[in-house]
């Protein structure tokens, strides 16, 4: 791959037969010699989904993602694992089998992209359907007794 060339994509932990987020997670905050170990314990690959940049044509964002899909599988051609690209389709009934059959792997969910759309700067254009719907929140407050807050669970009769 020539210096220049932009992916887009995450840094995957295979352990056994699924993705294991928090092993990505605790290798990315790990100190460097504790990271250099847990490379050689538990190699990365790299799961790309799309191509930004090339060197010979600059810029790739605004081209069609069904251009930058050809553009990303001619670069990752001579490549191969651990840097792949994800799998895709434009068949439903492809997409839901994927939905459903690798859940049990640690996939979170599928991405749906428009293949005459190009990379949106700053927002999202695709739509990610997930089994799992998580939000980050801020508790703020709580109404009841200080114990119930603190881990002690609800009361009986109240």
């Amino acid at each position: 791959m020539l210096p220049g060339t932009v992916l887009d994509g995450e840094a995957v932990i295979w352990t056994g037969r699924h993705i294991d987020f928090s092993a990505a997670q605790s290798r990315a905050a790990s100190a460097p010699a504790r990271a250099l170990l847990l490379s050689h314990q538990r190699p990365a690959s790299y799961a790309v989904w799309d191509i930004l940049s090339l060197p010979e044509l600059g810029d790739v964002r605004g081209r069609p993602y069904v251009e930058r899909r050809g553009l990303l599988l001619g670069v990752l051609a001579e490549i191969g694992p651990p840097i792949q690209a994800v799998p895709a389709t434009d068949d439903r009934d492809v997409a839901l089998a994927w939905y459903e059959g690798l859940r049990d792997q640690g996939i979170e969910g599928v991405v749906a992209k428009r293949a005459a759309g190009a990379y949106p700067g700053g927002r999202r254009a695709w739509v990610k359907i997930r089994h799992a719907d998580t939000r980050d929140a801020t508790v703020v407050g709580y109404v009841g007794a200080a114990s119930t807050a603190a881990g002690a669970g609800p009361r009986a009769g109240g």
